[in-house]
């Protein structure tokens, strides 16, 4: 995909890339509206989700051998 047409940019511009891009110390989190953006949602569930480590669970929600919890996360039953 070109950098161009790269979907990511309507939301990581140059202004947001600055304030992230710093030490801890300094920077700043994401813009409130990426939390509430069924686009951004979207993106993140077809680009970040699939590549990355999901908290799915924890060991007390399936304490014994056959107990299942099924969830949905990033659109996808698992």
């Amino acid at each position: 995909m070109s950098a161009d047409k790269d979907p990511s940019r309507k939301w990581f511009n140059e202004k947001w890339l600055k304030r992230i891009d710093k030490n801890v110390e300094d920077s700043t989190g994401l813009p409130n509206a990426l939390y509430t953006d069924p686009e951004f949602l979207q993106f993140e569930n077809e680009q970040l989700f699939p590549s990355v480590w999901i908290l799915a669970g924890f060991v007390h929600q399936v304490p014994n051998v056959g107990d299942v919890a099924p969830i949905t996360v990033a659109e996808k039953p698992l």
